[in-house]
């Protein structure tokens, strides 16, 4: 097994040791296309934010033995996170699987 050693020139791109083709960085503000998944992305993320925003008022949750009051936004954010949570999951489970 041999080492892989990285350098950085001094036009800040990435270089190794090995013999394969690595295609070069892109320039800083070059070559950088926007696609239209993260424009929806940062729509919805924007969306998102606001409502956020505007929902800033306490709410009582209640989990199991648990209750408290927490702010409307952070129930809410606590709520997403555990659905982006629940999602990878199934998907790490449905990808080992095959």
């Amino acid at each position: 097994m041999d080492a892989l050693s990285i350098s950085i020139r001094e036009n800040g791109q990435m270089s190794n040791s090995h013999n394969h083709h690595t295609p070069p960085l892109p320039e800083p503000g070059k070559d950088r296309k926007v696609t239209l998944k993260t424009v929806i992305a940062g729509i919805v993320g924007a969306l998102f934010i606001g409502f956020l925003i505007q929902n800033s008022e306490d709410t009582p949750v209640e989990f199991l033995w648990w209750s408290a009051s927490l702010p409307r936004w952070l129930t809410l954010l606590i709520a997403a996170l555990a659905g982006i949570m629940i999602w990878e999951l199934a998907s790490y489970l449905r990808r080992r699987r095959r």
